[in-house]
């Protein structure tokens, strides 16, 4: 066709030996530049192959004398080698990507194993925010305590941690004193929300200059506090530790504090692996991961017949002498069942004379140790039962069956429990803070400080200790 008679023509034009310019080369010898050997015959057949000249093969309409890829050819080297350069920078930005995802979604604290469900007798408490299978770690969760006969409804945030506040780092600031709060619910704010808990008012008066960590834990005691302290110290090395004792801490029971009942000592989680391997790993071995936002709201209470309610199993009948509101509460989860009897239980609590052992003295001596160990400072405060300071609250908790012998609380009589954890902090030189003039005062006035059935501060009675306590740090610095 035409095509082919003009690269037959532009062939031979270009083996002419005059227009190549050496007469050494034959017509019949075709090895200038650019050109395979051969004949000119061999170039007007239908498969000669120009190699540089730019010239088409047969059939190819375009002109394009190099072979494709798919032809055979060979990708020049160094397009093949910024193409595989190419696909690996892909690869690793959607890596860098996916982890800022995953580090978003599933937030990881330092240390794996420091959480508040190591330190609580409450294991339902977890069971309740674990996932199917998990172990239920108590991470980034809100949790609802009601009283209904109080009227009242609150919701706990805890932290990556499962302890109430905001989250906070391992290493403390240089710039800033750390101070730690230990103790149980009265610590942790029961029956108020987030920001008026004592240790949350504690750290608006006290500034920016001092980080407030609130390690309370509802339904501790004086070996709980312990067990946590051995962890905690070391590892927050706070500046001042602070525990608060309420009157339901002591006596002491005798405990066993055997390697068994030791927690695990702290384990670093590792900066460097990726997060989904991480989460992964932790759902593999029982652990439920932490979400960015606080799963729940999770109930406190568990209603009949959940084991963990007390009244679960009883036998009809068996607190007959229980107001009937308040006894449905307790089954429907929606009061604290465990304080059925309150009256009879604190009445002979607080009339027991208390000991070196009974009132605390060991397991202070081994927190100051410790405390100091760490270049810190112990103080213990004490927070009084409400019926001890006040005839106020008596006719609520005689509802809960059982009611009161004594004709009142609030006599010498029921005041051991201060006066003897104040010989032996005097014993330990350390400071002492007793909360008991400061709410009687405010109590003989009409002001209400606790709520009357379920026991636990008001907004109103956790400011004043913290401002108590607040007073008393300036005076101790």
């Amino acid at each position: 066709d035409e095509e082919a008679v003009r690269v037959d023509r532009l062939a031979r034009r270009a083996v002419d030996p005059a227009n190549l310019g050496d007469a050494s080369v034959g017509h019949g010898d075709i090895s200038a530049p650019g050109f395979r050997s051969g004949t000119v015959d061999d170039l007007s057949t239908a498969n000669y192959e120009v190699v540089h000249a730019g010239l088409p093969r047969e059939g190819s309409p375009h002109g394009n004398t190099r072979p494709s890829v798919a032809e055979g050819g060979e990708r020049h080297p160094v397009s093949k080698a910024r193409s595989h350069r190419l696909r690996w920078l892909a690869v690793l930005v959607l890596l860098a990507l996916g982890e800022i995802v995953f580090r978003a979604v599933f937030p990881a604290p330092e240390v794996r194993n420091f959480n508040r469900i190591l330190f609580t007798p409450l294991g339902h408490l977890a069971a309740g925010t674990a996932g199917r299978g998990g172990r239920a770690l108590l991470r980034n969760v809100r949790v609802t305590w009601a009283s209904d006969p109080d009227g009242v409804e609150f919701e706990h945030t805890l932290n990556l941690y499962g302890f109430r506040g905001p989250d906070f780092e391992i290493a403390k600031t240089p710039e800033r004193r750390r101070v730690v709060f230990i103790g149980d619910s009265i610590v942790e704010g029961v029956g108020v929300a987030d920001a008026a808990t004592l240790p949350a008012v504690y750290q608006e008066l006290a500034g920016d200059g001092v980080e407030v960590i609130n390690l309370g834990v509802s339904a501790s005691n004086l070996f709980g506090y312990l067990r946590l302290a051995r962890v905690a110290v070391p590892l927050l090395e706070p500046d001042v530790v602070i525990v608060v004792l309420y009157a339901n801490d002591l006596p002491v029971a005798p405990y066993d504090d055997g390697p068994e009942t030791a927690p695990p000592q702290p384990v670093a989680r590792r900066a460097w692996m990726p997060r989904a391997l991480d989460a992964m790993a932790g759902l593999l071995t029982g652990d439920t991961p932490a979400l960015f936002y606080h799963r729940g709201p999770f109930p406190f209470f568990r209603p009949v017949p959940h084991p963990s309610n007390p009244l679960s199993g009883a036998p009809e009948g068996d607190a007959a002498d229980v107001d009937s509101a308040v006894l449905a509460a307790m089954k429907a989860g929606r009061f604290n069942g465990h304080l059925r009897d309150a009256a009879h239980r604190a009445e002979r609590r607080l009339r027991e004379p208390l000991g070196w052992r009974t009132g605390g003295g060991p397991e202070l001596l081994e927190i100051r140790d410790l405390v100091r160990a760490h270049a810190g400072r112990l103080v213990v405060a004490y927070a009084p039962m409400h019926v001890a300071v006040s005839d106020h609250y008596r006719s609520a908790w005689n509802a809960l069956g059982r009611p009161f012998e004594a004709p009142t609380l609030t006599t010498h009589e029921f005041r051991a429990q201060a006066a003897s954890v104040a010989s032996f902090a005097a014993r330990l030189k350390l400071p002492f803070v007793d909360f008991t003039a400061a709410i009687e005062r405010v109590e003989a006035e009409g002001e209400r400080l606790y709520l009357a059935y379920d026991s636990h501060m008001n907004e109103r009675g956790y400011a004043l200790l913290a401002r108590v306590l607040e007073r008393e740090a300036r005076g101790l610095d």
